[in-house]
């Protein structure tokens, strides 16, 4: 797919490298407002990652590291895109949050 447009995709993510040894790509989130609002309601999933099935195909975040993919040896090209979902809950406080997702590439 092109790496500058995919339309259904809420984040793209591109990764090139001429030379590496290994390589760890992970992501975390936090949210910020009333207490009763998880980082796990903020889901993802990669977006061909296809189906009917609602929030099933999807990831929670955690305030932890999660691995998306790893690997190594020699030259790199990644292209993932994310979609991500709210899971709102009738028992969730109304008002601002503010979410941070953070993703982080270690490479060797």
């Amino acid at each position: 797919p092109d790496r500058f447009n995919h339309d259904d995709a809420a984040l793209g993510i591109y990764i090139r490298s001429s030379r590496i040894a290994t390589y760890s790509l992970d992501v975390s989130a936090a949210v910020a407002g009333d207490a009763t609002v998880t980082v796990g309601q903020l889901k993802w999933k990669d977006n061909a990652t296809t189906g009917g099935s609602g929030y099933t195909d999807y990831t929670d975040f955690t305030a932890g590291s999660t691995n998306i993919t790893s690997g190594g040896a020699g030259a790199l090209q990644l292209n993932l895109f994310h979609d991500y979902g709210l899971l709102v809950e009738f028992a969730d406080t109304t008002g601002g949050y503010t979410w941070t997702v953070t993703y982080t590439l270690t490479t060797t």
